[in-house]
This record gives C-alpha cells, sequence and structure tokens, in this order.
C-alpha cells in the first residue's frame, strides 16, 4: 500500500495485513492539501460533528491516510487484531462477505467500527473499487477523541444499528426467497409419479401375465430406469425435507414472458393429478375462452397453482370436485380454485397467507407465502380468499395482464403498569447496581432512574414488543422472569431468551426505526421501563454507559448476523448437491429411450407395440421435472450463496454405497470418456453413516476429479478398511491444484471452475468433519494430479 503523506504509521497496523506493498512517502505539498481535504470532509459526516476545529485538526494529525489501488483489499472478513476503523476521504470501497456484496461507500462514509467497540474479528471484508484515500482512525485515536464524547457515540450507534438491521433484512430475504424455492420443489416432483404410472404400465406388459412368463426384451432395462428415477425421487425429496427443517426463507433478474395461462392450468392439473391429496377427486378446469395470454413467470404460476390445487385436495373429501376458473378480465387474468371441504375456521383467517402458518400436520406454512410473494411481489397482482364452514373454500388470483404494481397483525396484549413505591424504588436501586450497563453511572443518577421510571408487570404470554411497531420506545431492561425474543406473524421464529439483568429496546431507542423482532413473556416478568427523555439524562450523556451498551449491541447484533448466515449457508449446500442428485436421471433416461425403440421395431413400416406411447409420456414428464429442478436450483442458489435436526445415521458398509455413488453419476458430463475404478482394501469397512450424506461427499469429488482430468483417463477410487478408520482416497490425473489456491479450498465460496459457485468441498467438509466426525484433505503436485481422501470412524 501507498500512502501520499509522510506520516509515520500508527502503532499497531501491520502492512501485511493489507496484502500490499511498502508505503511511500507521497509528492511534496500533497500533505496539506490532504489535511485540508480531511478538515473539510470530516466537518459533513454526522459522527464529527460534534468536534471543535482544533480537536480535528489534532485527529487528522494523528490519523495516517493509506492509498488503495483498484482492487486491493483494505482487510478481510475474519481478521483479528485489526482495531482501526477507515474514513473514505474519496474513491469507493465495496463490503462484501464470500461473493455477496453487502454495500458500497463513497467518500464521508465510515467502515470497520465494530471491532473498536467488541474487539471481535472483522465480519466482512473490504475491497477498493477504484483509486481510494482513507483515514485511519486506530483504537488510541477512537478513545482518544471519539470514545470520550456522547453525541458522537450516538451518532456512531445510529449507523451501526442502521447498517445491521439492513444486513438482517436482506437475509431474511434471502432465507425467505430459499425456503420458498425449497417448499415448491416438493411440488415439482409430483409428475414423476405419473411416468412411475405409465412406465409400471409398460412394465407389466413386458413382464407377461404370469410369474412364470419370460420377461420381453426391454423389460431389464425399463425395470432399471424406473427403479433409478425413483430413488431419484426419494433422495430429492429427503433433502428438501432436511434443508427445511434448518429454517421456516434475494434476486437477480425476474424473468416473465408471454404464455398461455388457460394451457398452463390445464397442464398443471394434469401433473399433479396423483398427488396423495388428490386421489379418488376430480379436477375440473372451467373457462369460457379457448386462449389467455399473459406476461408472467411460467414456473413460478405454476408453483401457485400446485400449492392452491393440493391445499385444496387437503381439504375435501374424496369424490368431491375440485374446480379451476380462468376467467379473461378486461386488464387482468382471473384465476380461482373452488373446493367444498371444511372451510376456513373464523380463528386461522387472519393467519392465512402470513408466514410459517400452516393447518396441516406434515405442513411447513411456506406454501400460501410463496404464494402471496409470487402473486402479489412479483407480478403485480392481488391473492385472497373467501370460506364458509362446511361449504369450502375458494382462493382468487388476479394477474395483470401487463406490469403494475397489509398483512394483518395479531394485536399487542396490554401491559400493566404498577406504582412505584419506595419499598420498590430500593428493589429496583438495588438491581440496577448488578447491571454492568449502570456500573459507570453515579449512585445519584441510580437513584433517578430507580425513581423516575416505570415499572411494568407482565404475565406469562403477555407481548411486551411487536415485530414492526413504531410505537414510544423504550430501554426495558429485565428485574425478574425471562422473555423470548422472537420473530413471525405468530412469534415462532426463536431468536433468544433473555433473563433478569438483560436488557432490550435499546436499538430503536437509539435510531427510532421500526422494531426489529417481538418480545414475549415466557413466565410472569417485572420490567422497568426508561423512555427516551430519561435514556438521554441519564445514560446517553455517560460515555462509559454507551460503550457498554454498544458492546451489547455489537454482541447481539453479530450474533443474530451468525446465526442466519448459518441457515442460509447449510441451505445453500442441500441445494447445490441436489443437482448431483438429478444426475442419475441420465442413466433412466437412455433405459427409457432404448425401451422406446425396442417398443417401435427396427423399421418405420413396422407395427408399434402396445407401451410404446406410454414410455414417450413418461419420458417426457421426467425431463420436464428435470429442467424444472434445474431451473429453480440455479433461482436459488443466485438467491446466495446452519440449523438441522437431529442428525440420523445407520450402520451400514461403504463398499456398496460407494459403488451406488459412482453408478449414479457414470453420466455426469465431467465424467465422459474418462474410466472410474473402484478398489477395496481390508474388511472393516462398517461405519455409522448417513447414506445420502456420504454419496453427496463422494460424488463432489469424483465429478470434481473429472472436471480436472483429461480426457481417456482414469480415475481411482480407494476404499481402505482400516483398524478404527475407513480411507478414502479419490485419485486423478490432472494438472495439479496451484500452490497460490490451495489454501482457499474448503473455503467459502472459493472455485476455480468457471461455471462453478464454490459450495461442493465446503460441503463436504462439513459432512465429513461436522457430522461424521471425519478429517478431509487433499495432497496436489503441479502437472502430476491430485487425490482428495477423507477418513471416517469405522464400527471396529
Amino acid at each position: 500500500m501507498k500512502t501520499p503523506s509522510t506520516k509515520k504509521e500508527a502503532p499497531g497496523i501491520t502492512l501485511n495485513r493489507f496484502k500490499t506493498v511498502s508505503p511511500k512517502p507521497s509528492q511534496i505539498g500533497v500533505q496539506k492539501k490532504l489535511q485540508l481535504l480531511e478538515l473539510e470532509l470530516l466537518k459533513t459526516i454526522e459522527l464529527f460533528k460534534y468536534f471543535e476545529k482544533q480537536t480535528l485538526v489534532r485527529m487528522i494529525q494523528e490519523s495516517p491516510v493509506w492509498f488503495l489501488e483498484k482492487d486491493e483489499i483494505l482487510f478481510d472478513g475474519g481478521g483479528e487484531g485489526q482495531n482501526s476503523m477507515f474514513i473514505i476521504l474519496s474513491g469507493q470501497v465495496m463490503v462484501f462477505k464470500s461473493k455477496k456484496i453487502i454495500a458500497y461507500l463513497g467518500a464521508g462514509d465510515y467502515v470497520g467500527e465494530m471491532p473498536l467497540v467488541d474487539y471481535k474479528s472483522r465480519s466482512a471484508s473490504v475491497k477498493s473499487m477504484g483509486e481510494t484515500l482513507l483515514m485511519e482512525i486506530n483504537e488510541a485515536i477512537f478513545h482518544k477523541h471519539i470514545a470520550s464524547n456522547p453525541k458522537a457515540l450516538l451518532a456512531m450507534m445510529k449507523v451501526f444499528s442502521q447498517r445491521t438491521r439492513n444486513d438482517l433484512s436482506r437475509m431474511e430475504m434471502d432465507m425467505r426467497k430459499m425456503s420458498c424455492f425449497t417448499h415448491d420443489m416438493r411440488n415439482i416432483l409430483v409428475p414423476l409419479r405419473i411416468s412411475e404410472a405409465n412406465l409400471r404400465y409398460v412394465l407389466k406388459i413386458l413382464s407377461g401375465t404370469q410369474d412364470h412368463h419370460t420377461k420381453r426384451d426391454g423389460y431389464n432395462g425399463l425395470k432399471v430406469g424406473v427403479d433409478t428415477m425413483l430413488a431419484v425421487r426419494s433422495n430429492l425429496i429427503t433433502m428438501i425435507d432436511q434443508s427445511l427443517a434448518c429454517i421456516k426463507k434475494p434476486q437477480g433478474e425476474y424473468i416473465k414472458e408471454d404464455f398461455d395461462i388457460l394451457a398452463l392450468v390445464k397442464e398443471t392439473v394434469n401433473e399433479i393429478s396423483c398427488h396423495k391429496h388428490l386421489k379418488y377427486k376430480t379436477i375440473r378446469v372451467d373457462s369460457t375462452d379457448f386462449q389467455i395470454h399473459g406476461h408472467f413467470n411460467y414456473l413460478d404460476i405454476k408453483r401457485v397453482l400446485q400449492n392452491l390445487i393440493i391445499n385444496a385436495g387437503y381439504a375435501t373429501q374424496d369424490g368431491d370436485e375440485i374446480v379451476c376458473y380462468v376467467k379473461n378480465g378486461d386488464d387482468s387474468i382471473e384465476i380461482s380454485i373452488e373446493d367444498h371441504g371444511s372451510g376456513i375456521p373464523d380463528d386461522i383467517k387472519p393467519l392465512l397467507l402470513n408466514e410459517n402458518y400452516t393447518s396441516k400436520l406434515d405442513g411447513n406454512g411456506i406454501g400460501l407465502i410463496s404464494c402471496r410473494e409470487i402473486i402479489e411481489k412479483y407480478h403485480g397482482g392481488r391473492i385472497d380468499f373467501k370460506s364458509e364452514l362446511h361449504e369450502g373454500t375458494t382462493f382468487y388470483l388476479t394477474l395483470p395482464k401487463s406490469s403494475q404494481g397489509q398483512e394483518q397483525e395479531r394485536s399487542s396484549q396490554v401491559v400493566q403498569q404498577g406504582s412505584v413505591g419506595e419499598d420498590a424504588m430500593l428493589m429496583k436501586l438495588e438491581l440496577l447496581e448488578k447491571i454492568d450497563l449502570f456500573d459507570c453511572l453515579p449512585m445519584e443518577a441510580k437513584e433517578n432512574l430507580a425513581r423516575e421510571s416505570k415499572d411494568v408487570i407482565l404475565r406469562e404470554g403477555d407481548v411486551l414488543i411487536k415485530e414492526g411497531s413504531i410505537d414510544e420506545q423504550y430501554l426495558h431492561i429485565l428485574l425478574r422472569g425471562k422473555v423470548r425474543i422472537c420473530k413471525g406473524p405468530n412469534y415462532q421464529k426463536f431468536i433468544t431468551d433473555l433473563k433478569a439483568g438483560e436488557y432490550l429496546g435499546e436499538i430503536s431507542l437509539i435510531d427510532d426505526m421500526p422494531r426489529s423482532a417481538s418480545a414475549v413473556a415466557l413466565t410472569d416478568v417485572l420490567i422497568i421501563e426508561i423512555d427516551k427523555k430519561l435514556f438521554k439524562k441519564h445514560i446517553a450523556s455517560n460515555p462509559q454507559a454507551l460503550l457498554e451498551m454498544m458492546k451489547v449491541c455489537s454482541r447481539r447484533l453479530r450474533n443474530d448476523l451468525d446465526a442466519m448466515s448459518s441457515d442460509i449457508q447449510q441451505i445453500s449446500h442441500f441445494t447445490h448437491d441436489m443437482k448431483n442428485c438429478l444426475v442419475p436421471l441420465g442413466i433412466s433416461a437412455v433405459h427409457f429411450k432404448n425401451t422406446y425403440i425396442k417398443l417401435s421395431g427396427t423399421q418405420e413400416r413396422h407395427k408399434k407395440r402396445k407401451g410404446r406411447d406410454k414410455i414417450k409420456k413418461g419420458f417426457d414428464s421426467m425431463i420436464s421435472v428435470r429442467n424444472n429442478m434445474v431451473s429453480m436450483i440455479h433461482q436459488s442458489l443466485a438467491c446466495m450463496q446452519k440449523g438441522s435436526g437431529e442428525y440420523i445415521k445407520e450402520e451400514l458398509d461403504f463398499i456398496p454405497l460407494a459403488k451406488d455413488a459412482i453408478r449414479e453419476i457414470s453420466c455426469h458430463k465431467d465424467l465422459k470418456n474418462k474410466k472410474v475404478t473402484f478398489m477395496a482394501v481390508g474388511s472393516n469397512t462398517t461405519a455409522l453413516l448417513k447414506s445420502l450424506d456420504i454419496r453427496r461427499v463422494l460424488q463432489n469429488l469424483i465429478i470434481n476429479a473429472g472436471y480436472a482430468s483429461p480426457e481417456s483417463s482414469e480415475i481411482k477410487v480407494w476404499v481402505k478398511g482400516l483398524y478404527g478408520l475407513i480411507e478414502v482416497s479419490v485419485e486423478d490425473k490432472g494438472t495439479g491444484i496451484p500452490e497460490d489456491i490451495k489454501h482457499l479450498l474448503f473455503k467459502e465460496n472459493f472455485t476455480s471452475r468457471p461455471e462453478g459457485d464454490g459450495f461442493g468441498l465446503m460441503s463436504c467438509k462439513e459432512i465429513i468433519e461436522d457430522y461424521h466426525h471425519g478429517k478431509i484433505g487433499f495432497r496436489s503436485e503441479a502437472g502430476k494430479g491430485s487425490t482428495f481422501f477423507f477418513t471416517i470412524p469405522n464400527c471396529h
């Protein structure tokens, strides 16, 4: 890094963390000019408005200035000991985590303040977008000038909280969208049952009318194709369920095209007619039009129709009819799904179309919120319903023919306020003295807080704070009992629990923004409420109290971000590996085509044998499912790059599991014209495994080896049963791994493949090390190839 000033490097700053060259003196005369630039700029920043000119000049004289060229890294996320913040004097920087852009900051903005408060590692990375000047404020300068100025600290807290709110909001959007995609993947898989029905019909024909009959030509191949297809479906459903168990929720370009929506409705009805909730029920499409064209996202509207028709099936009895009405209005397309089921009870009507509400025993509450987002947010339409008990329910959709474009909230319960007597005041004062926030306050200030604040009594289940509310804001201090912080319309998303001695509500008190979460009493609770006037009088004027509050805020906000980031990462892992699970459908396709040819005869004049058309329908349906799944997976991964339930493992022999994994991906594009050789040594190859996850690991490693290998080369897969361990290795004869990227493997989102997304190896590491208590690594030599290996404990 170069510096245009002759100032000395600030204490504690090491150049190697910037990954740049040593600083060089600037040209003569630049220093004075730069100081004027700094002074004029600092005067415009809220953080420095409360300082006198002499103080700002001293701060400038004490603060180093750094020069970044384009694409230079200022600091990396996760770095330790980097307790400095940076004021951007000119240019622009990008704040990012992995490949996800968080923000762009320009002149007058600052970055990196959190470690100065909580002494934690960096939560994100910062890179220059062009030539950039930055003024560094290190720990010594921060505490000398800023930490002693209450107004400056409040300004910093406001920016700090707003940035974190934006991060959380963006991540919540990512979570929601990814959950909706994942939920609807199950419906996309339903047409495979149509394929199964068609293909089993052909299998029955080819097997003869009696068990002892010789199977006809094509039977064995078709049977393998059907079994493989069903295994794919089973594996995908398992992974979808695991993904949805992580959480209960970004966006690239949203593509809409012109389609005939009436044809889409009919196609959707045909595809899901074999769903378990639609068996023995009639689905009728009613319209006075032959064609109704609209501009929409084809797959997403299909997802909406699938959800609503399946829900109608769930609500109806065998033999009932579900009617899909499609009408071409003057300026909109109107669709309704009508059933004659049991109807919706009045007490849950306000909860429908709200996130995560479900009346199904096996439901997850994402379906209807997914429908609402697709119709209202992305298509500028409207979704609603009417329902009468024992009469049935009708859901209505309107879709505008051209682009155009609240929820009912559960009422908060009334908080009971108690009077403050002298005994209560003394009790409050005693408890206040035990809270870190008030350690630095003089006794007089504590006594005034105890006397002037309100005490609040909550009963179990009472709502103290409602997410999204903008009512009068307080700092709430828990003196007795426990409060749960949660999110969502039904308070179902757990964030954390607070107990006596902790406090909440400080963020909204500082930035005057709506509440970011709800607070519900888990027990009877006694709380002190400090309003904004008291806060400014006794706390906001005390720098030490503000610093303590900032530490707590920082810790909570970091925890929230880390938890949500972990959830999204887990979902991304599952979604990435769904692509590999789809690969065996290529095996099914080959067998279906071969059987189709056999049933067609060797000449065009030959009579087509019975079942040929069924094969074609089964094949077409399977390919449609595969294409739709790939499309949804790509959309989901585009949203962004943990949480899980019980992790169930079984005692399994590793060898047949490995053979299955190799067979399933043998037709992958990266393995064409390459030989995969499997070898096993030793007898101790039984271990406690999660079969699907181990297959995911093997498939990732073998596909990567195929990508790195030249045509006609051999990939060796070894399984060795050792004492206490199973050792597995995947060896290729490719170009090897460059030295400069070896340390990046297994890290979040790193990939050397142009079309890669960087999830594969990270997913492998998590499965082997976190869930199977093993170890994964690699060795590689340039020009000779690479070997990835892992070990897991066996049952001996």
